[in-house]
């Protein structure tokens, strides 16, 4: 039999397509007891996080299932996402959402602005190691 090469950004893609299905779904689901948990004591402000908290995880999944094919479109839906989760965290005051959103925020932004990060590292790598060095160094 013929073995066939897998490529390492195929796996990559996959790996981190399963790693945003999952915090999704843990998120998606720790709404639903938040929600669950307001609705029991009659709280409104914890139904509105969990509500928050439900409609932030299944974006984060609706957002990593592009990843397989598009890169660009998942950073995009994942900085969505992170908007929507990060007004509903500062809404109902609930710090962890916030943070998560925060996090997703910056990862988004960095799959956006990967392309100029790699091109300004290239060109000043580039840049230094054209730099000529003195053939004598004086010693201290």
């Amino acid at each position: 039999m013929k073995r066939v090469p897998i490529s390492r950004n195929i796996v990559l893609r996959i790996f981190v397509t399963i790693l945003y299905v999952s915090i999704g779904a843990t998120c998606a689901v720790q709404g639903i007891r938040i929600a669950e948990a307001g609705t029991t004591a009659q709280i409104p402000q914890l139904e509105g996080d969990g509500g928050g908290n439900f409609l932030f995880g299944i974006l984060i999944v609706f957002s990593g299932i592009p990843f397989l094919y598009k890169p660009r479109i998942t950073a995009i839906a994942t900085l969505f996402s992170s908007l929507v989760g990060l007004a509903a965290g500062l809404l109902y005051q609930d710090v962890q959402l916030t943070e998560v959103s925060i996090a997703s925020l910056i990862s988004g932004s960095m799959m956006l602005l990967y392309p100029l990060i790699r091109c300004a590292f290239r060109a000043t790598t580039k840049k230094v190691a054209s730099i000529r060095r003195p053939k004598h160094v004086q010693t201290l």
